[in-house]
Formats: structure tokens, sequence, C-alpha cells
């Protein structure tokens, strides 16, 4: 219950806030706006309030209470003394719907919802696909076990262990160099009473709907069509146009052959070229799925979109279409205004909305570092390729200064530490050459470039310098390395691929609209495209999953009852496992996360071998108590490591207190000692 009034206290926080800068298409953008706006904002202030009651013992409480009490003072300041009586809560607003919804471009708002509610059951089955909780137990879906394993022992960290301030339960000791927030507000609606998986899953949901609620409206705001924006959402789950399925489709025999094939696939398509991570999927829809903060974060980009769009068009920057008819909007007190004529009064009323929209993007980068950064792109190119560059500065001003700070404390990827350069020509093209690019672009793009090309020929040229500004994130990709893991430019390119859809979708229309020939093309171009899309949907449906158990589980109830929130354990690399659903830390967890993440693995490491390997029980202590250890777990996954060879299980056997073992093998034959603390005699 305290966890939705969370969100409706966010929500109408967020409502109050964003009525004062933005105006709005409809309902569904204000709404969208809203829970965005309240969602990052919200949590933000209740992080910071839980990192000022660290030392309380209790400092989720502390900070929900107080987050409650600024935003219901918040709220009735910004309702009571910056409004006048007819416009409070934007009621004036809402009683104008009706007449502002007959300036919309024509279509049925039966047909959108129908749309939106097509979209909010697949991300239903897409979200519960990947991360459930079942009979009592963590289920994970195996291709996405590691993002799920890292995250979820974040989550459960900052929900019932003592991470604040925050470091990741891999890597203790350091602050952490992830974008968390997404994962602290999961488990502050923890806290507040929801299943964590529940609260992660519902999170994911309500962002999936307000993002496919911004796609469609800046579809919608550009091409001024109900139509391209219903197909711009849908395909947002049809993000790859890899031509991977030829050689697929090629290698099987016959018709029935092939819907067998496609319907038990259990891996993503393959290229056969030699690119890294060729099959996992990495342009699919999977991706938003397994890194559920990218949803939000895309959202409040498509947010900011919408109103530079507007703001370009209003000021003659931004041509309107042949057939666009002109556009209209509401103003902030309700007012219809043609988006031609549409200007704020003063000079302070026309700078305070880039502001504000600095704040938005500026707020990012411990959301989703990745988003941030095409946000920066993205603004940075429209002030070079259009006009009026004098508004867009305190926006840019805004970003570097509420982002540029976090970005440092994050320090992702930490490439000046391992010694990369941040120019890298060519992403994961092996010896990489102009030829080899042209292919890599061809073959995974596929037919998408037919679709962009034709938009582009199609609409004015002022629409292609914004589809320029949108691309810079996808060519800043073949440029840079962005992290010490050179992959994860992906997201970049996941970002472009749903911002480019509202062009995609416009071409579509446009073909369809010519007649029954131009249907049948804008078909088959479809089905050319997309194809691999719908393939790469089975992989995710046919996954199996890990299992963690957490409810009515002796090893979980024996951690909540024996160890401190704050107890640290020196165990195996693991990823996901009692101890860490437990919200406990380990010295040093999957090592693909903390290499990812840039922090000194081989010094850590090092010491992890050498704890395990020492011969030495005076030695053993003193490292245990310098590195904080207060429990030591073996189990048979670290006694078969190979990279443990020479483990001494009768060191810890012999010089620290035995306190849980598994006679059922239940968890790999586990054996938890407890570290004596120094009160007690270190002598064997």
């Amino acid at each position: 219950m305290f966890a939705v009034i969370y969100l409706l206290a966010a929500f109408i926080l967020g409502d109050a806030i964003c009525r004062r800068f933005f105006s709005f298409a409809s309902v569904q953008h204000r709404a969208a706006a809203a829970f965005l706006t309240g969602l990052l904002f919200s949590t933000c202030f209740t992080y910071l309030a839980a990192l000022t009651f660290a030392g309380t013992g209790r400092p989720l409480l502390w900070a929900n209470l107080l987050f409650f009490a600024v935003a219901a003072v918040l709220v009735y300041v910004l309702e009571r003394f910056l409004v006048s009586g007819e416009e409070r809560f934007g009621l004036a607003w809402l009683r104008s719907f009706r007449s502002q919804t007959s300036r919309r471009p024509p279509g049925s708002w039966k047909i959108d919802v129908a749309c939106v509610a097509v979209c909010l059951i697949f991300g239903c089955w897409l979200f519960f696909a990947n991360l459930d909780f079942i009979d009592g137990n963590f289920n994970f879906a195996i291709k996405s076990w590691s993002d799920f394993g890292a995250n979820l022992s974040l989550t459960q960290s900052l929900a019932v262990g003592e991470n604040y301030p925050t470091a990741h339960p891999f890597y203790p000791g350091e602050t952490v160099r992830y974008h968390f927030l997404f994962w602290f507000l999961a488990a502050n609606l923890s806290f507040l009473g929801l299943n964590v998986v529940w609260a992660i899953n519902i999170l994911s949901l309500l962002s999936l709907l307000a993002l496919i609620v911004m796609i469609m409206t800046f579809a919608e705001t550009l091409f001024n069509s109900r139509v391209v924006a219903r197909i711009a959402a849908l395909l947002f789950f049809f993000a790859s146009s890899s031509l991977s399925y030829l050689p697929f489709l090629r290698s099987q025999e016959t018709f029935s052959g092939a819907v067998s094939a496609i319907l038990g696939q259990k891996d993503f398509l393959k290229s056969g070229f030699p690119y890294r991570g060729d099959d996992w999927g990495a342009l699919s829809v999977a991706v938003f799925s397994n890194q559920r903060q990218l949803i939000s974060a895309v959202g409040i980009v498509l947010m900011v979109l919408i109103f530079l769009v507007e703001f370009y068009r209003g000021k003659g920057a931004i041509d309107p279409l042949p057939n666009s008819g002109g556009r209209f909007k509401t103003d902030r007190s309700g007012n219809e205004t043609d988006a031609s004529e549409f200007s704020p009064k003063s000079l302070f009323g026309e700078i305070a909305p880039f502001i504000f929209c600095g704040l938005l993007i500026g707020a990012l980068p411990y959301w989703n570092s990745a988003v941030f950064v095409a946000a920066v792109i993205v603004i940075g190119s429209l002030f070079v390729l259009f006009p009026k560059r004098a508004f867009l500065l305190p926006l840019i001003g805004t970003i570097f200064v509420a982002g540029l700070p976090q970005l440092i404390l994050l320090r992702s990827g930490n490439l000046s530490a391992s010694g990369q350069s941040l120019f890298h020509w060519g992403y994961i093209i092996a010896d990489p050459t102009i030829a080899k690019l042209l292919e890599y672009l061809a073959w995974t793009f596929g037919f998408k470039w037919f679709l962009i090309l034709a938009a582009i020929l199609l609409v004015p040229g002022s629409y292609r310098r914004l589809f320029l500004a949108l691309s810079a994130p996808a060519i800043v990709v073949f440029l840079l390395q962005l992290s010490t893991d050179l992959f994860n430019n992906h997201k970049l390119l996941n970002i472009w691929t749903t911002l480019s859809s509202v062009y995609i979708a416009y071409a579509i229309w446009f073909i369809a609209k010519k007649g029954i020939q131009g249907a049948v093309l804008a078909v088959i171009l479809t089905i050319l495209t997309f194809f691999g899309a719908v393939i790469d949907l089975f992989p995710i449906h046919n996954d199996g999953f890990v299992t963690v158990p957490y409810r009515n589980d002796r090893l979980t109830a024996w951690l909540f009852e024996n160890t401190k929130p704050s107890d640290l354990f020196l165990t195996d690399t693991i990823l996901s496992h009692p101890i860490l659903m437990t919200g406990r830390k380990v010295y040093l967890g999957n090592t693909l996360f903390a290499w990812t993440a840039g922090y000194d693995l081989a010094e850590r490491e090092r010491t992890q071998r050498k704890m395990f390997k020492t011969s030495d029980p005076a030695e053993l202590l003193r490292m245990l108590r310098e590195n904080n250890i207060a429990f030591v777990a073996i189990d048979d996954s670290l006694r078969t490591n190979s990279v443990m060879q020479g483990l001494n299980e009768s060191m810890f056997q012999t010089n620290l207190e035995p306190v849980f073992d598994d006679p059922e093998r239940k968890y790999g034959n586990l054996k938890i000692y407890r570290v004596p603390p120094l009160s007690q005699s270190s002598t064997p």
C-alpha cells in the first residue's frame, strides 16, 4: 500500500512540476510526462535523503517520511501560490480536452488505446519472461542471468542490506560505478511493501507505458499522423533488422521445418560474421527487458525532444509537412494556441523550460549513463544544426552543471586507468576498414536503410537535419570507446533505433497510402525489415530459468537470523546466490561485472586467491580482518574452480568457527565459517 502511495505522490509531484514548463498534445502525453518527471526527481531526492540518514539504522524509513512531507509541501505551494484557482491541478486544461483533442490529427482514440494495450500486453510477457518470483524463488532467464544477477543483488543490498553510501555488492569498499537509481527505486518500493520482483516489473511496465506514449507523441508531433504514431509504437518491439534470418531460412529444407525451427528457436540469430556478441541479441528488444533502467531514461529524452521540436516549429526552424495543415497545442493555462504563434511572455518564462529540460537530462547519469551520453550528443548536434542557439545554451549549461559531476563520480569504464584510448575506430569490427564498416551496417540494419532513405527523401530539409541529430549517437558508436568494454557502445545503437523508428514508421505509412500496390510494397518491406526481429522473440520465450531460493529457504533464513546486513563474505566469484539475495556483500563477485565497471580486478583477485590458499593461520586472520570479512563460504563451485587450485580448506576448518553446513548438498555442499572478532583470541 505504501509503495502505491509513493508512486502516486511521485506522479502528482511530477504533474505539478511539468505543467510549469511544458504544454501537452494529449492527456496521455501529460500523464506520461508527469510519471517520468516524478519518478526521476522523487528517486533522486529519496536516495539523497537516505544518504543523509545513513547513520540512523533505518535510512529508507526516514527518507520516505521526508519525501512524503516535502512532496506534499511542494505540490501545495505549486498549486496554491503559483497558479490561479481555475488552473490548479490543470483542471482548466482537462476541461478543454474535448476541443483540444479535435485539433489533433484525425484518428480514433479507441485505436490509440488498443495500440497501447497491445504494447502493455507484450511488455507483460517480455518482462515476466525474463524475471519472475515463483514458489518463493527468484527466477532469472538464462540469457539475462548476468544482468539480473548483478542488478537484483544490488537492489537487495539497498532494500534489506546496509548499503548507504552505496557500493556494489560484488565489489564493496569503493563507491559504486554503476547507474543504480532505477534499482534503488525498486528497492525502496520493496521496502514499502512490494515484492522486489513485482516492484521491478511494475516499474518496468509503467515506464514502458510512458515510453510508448512518448514515442507516439513524438511521431505525431513530427508527422501529424496518429497512424504513424501507432506504427512507431509497435516497431519498438521489433528493433532488430538484421539480415541474419536469410542464412537461417536457407538452412531449412522445408517450410514446415522452418516454422518448427522458428518456434523452437533458443538462440538469437547468428550472422556468420566474426562480430563479438553476434548471437547475444544486443540490438533486439531483449536489451530493454534485461536493462530496465533504459526504458524510462529513453522516455525522458523523448519528452525533452518533443519540447524542442515544438519550440523549433514555433520559431519556424522546423518546416511543417506539406499535408500537416497546422498543429495546435495548449499552453500551460489550458488555452488553445497555434504552435506557430506560441511564445512565453517573459524572458525567464522562455528560458525556464530549457533549464528544466537541462535538469531532466542532467539527472540521468546515475539512472542510465548511456542515455545521458546519447542525449548530450543529440542536443549538441541540434545546437550545431539548428538556429536559435542562444535558447539551447541554458539547456546545455544546466546539463553540464548537473550531469558532469555525476559522470566524474561514476568514472564509468575508468579508461585512463586501463590505458585504453577514448578514440576507437570501427566498434566491434576486427581490423576495420570502410568496406568492412559498410558491410556491417548493411547486414546489421538490412532493409531498414531503404525505409530510412525513403523517409529522408520525403521530408523537408529541417527534418533531415533533425534525423542527422538523432543519428549522431550511432555515428559515435564507431568512433569512440565509451567504457572498458567496447561492446557496451551497442546501447547507443539501441537508443538510435528507438529514436529513428518514427521516420521508419512515416515511410511505411506514406508508401502504404499509395493504393493497393503501395500497401503491398509497404507490407513486403516491413516483413523483409523486421522478420529477423520476430524470430528473435522466440529465444526469449523458449529460454530456461536460473532459480535462486529465497522464501521458506533454510540458508536464506539462517542468513537473515545469524548475520548482519553489513556483513561481508569471502566466497567464489558468485553471480546470484542466497548470500547476495539477502542483501549481503561478497569480497569479489562476478568478475565480468567488475571488469566492465573498471574496478582494479587484478589486485582484488590476487588478494582473494592468497586468502584461500595461504597456509599461515596468522596471515589468514590478518587478511580477513584487514578486508572486513565476517564470514567465509566454501562450496563445490569454489573447490572445483581451476583458478583456485591449491584451495586450503583445512585452514578454515581449523582456525575459523563453522556455523553453517549443507548435509543435503542443496547449496553445493556449502560450508560457512565465521571469522572470530578481535576480542577473541587469534591464536590457533
